[in-house]
């Protein structure tokens, strides 16, 4: 008989609490030791496998390590998603964006875009407007009401107050 040595009597040992008395004839293993105490160690051939958005992972007769695939850029129109290498998020808020674009009849704006809207269009602060672009000269936006209104400008916009030149002019921006 192997008698086990208990915590109790001041040496630290992980059984419980009382002596079990052990009958064993040879070495004991550790399959008996777990036979025992019941536990089960773990199956090395069982695999962490990393899901969408992760790599890594392997078996567990290794140390493993999960790794969180590089996020794709936020934008205004990301969403909570996942691929198999990569991640994105829900902005949260509308952020305003810069805008790239080179053409003198472009009618697509991003969110607080500013433009100047031209000949004495007498909008009052925070009011709305519909900005056009010119029908004859690319440097002018004009309201809709101009008689050379030509495309509107997408969105809605408000007017931020005027600037004196030769006329007055809007200081609109786009609000939605």
């Amino acid at each position: 008989m192997v008698n086990l040595i208990c915590a109790e009597k001041g040496i630290p040992f992980p059984i419980p609490p009382k002596c079990i008395p052990l009958y064993h004839s040879g070495n004991l293993s550790s399959a008996d030791l777990n036979s025992i105490y019941g536990y089960t160690p773990a199956n090395s051939a069982k695999q962490i496998i990393a899901g969408n958005g992760l790599t890594g992972g392997g078996t567990l007769a290794a140390d493993r390590t999960l790794t969180l695939g590089t996020p794709g850029d936020i934008t205004n129109s990301t969403t909570n998603s996942v691929t198999s290498t990569s991640h994105t998020h829900a902005l949260g808020f509308t952020a305003a964006e810069v805008y790239v674009g080179t053409g003198a009849n472009d009618t697509s704006f991003p969110l607080g875009h500013i433009v100047a809207l031209g000949n004495d269009a007498n909008i009052a602060r925070n009011a709305s407007g519909t900005p056009t672009l010119h029908n004859s000269i690319n440097r002018y936006y004009v309201p809709s009401t101009h008689p050379s209104a030509g495309a509107a400008l997408a969105g809605t916009w408000r007017s931020r107050g005027v600037v004196n030149g030769n006329g007055e002019y809007n200081i609109m921006q786009r609000v939605a």
